[in-house]
């Protein structure tokens, strides 16, 4: 698992616990923890990127699920379902970009034989 999968399983499990968070300490954490993880994930991303839009978005929604930020007029239902949504469409940008990334770096990238771990030096 890389460090984006890993990052969209536990803002899986952030929207799940948000279902359940009753406290202010619970939900103040699990708020916390999402803007870690979505900063995170857009640190080397454009600011305008669509990653980086899809990521705000499921920002604006688990905060308004948690009562962090205004509802906009939507109920928790449809936050949580708007939320759901928005991280689909991010976990399938990322896997999109990481999938080119890959591309563009095998097809373009001769790694010398010698260049590989089993014969270099330990020291």
């Amino acid at each position: 698992m890389n460090a984006f999968d890993a990052r969209i399983c536990a803002l899986r499990e952030v929207i799940e616990i948000s279902e359940t968070a009753l406290s202010i300490i619970d939900r103040a954490s699990l708020f916390s923890a999402t803007r870690f993880l979505l900063k995170d994930i857009c640190k080397d991303q454009h600011p305008r990127s669509y990653i980086c839009e899809k990521a705000n978005n499921v920002g604006v929604h688990l905060s308004a699920s948690l009562r962090f930020e205004d509802d906009q007029g939507l109920s928790l239902r449809s936050h949580r379902k708007a939320v759901l949504i928005d991280l689909s469409s991010l976990e399938s940008a990322l896997s999109h970009a990481r999938q080119h990334l890959t591309r563009s770096f095998s097809s373009s990238t001769k790694v010398p034989t010698l260049n590989r771990p089993e014969f270099r030096r330990h020291f």
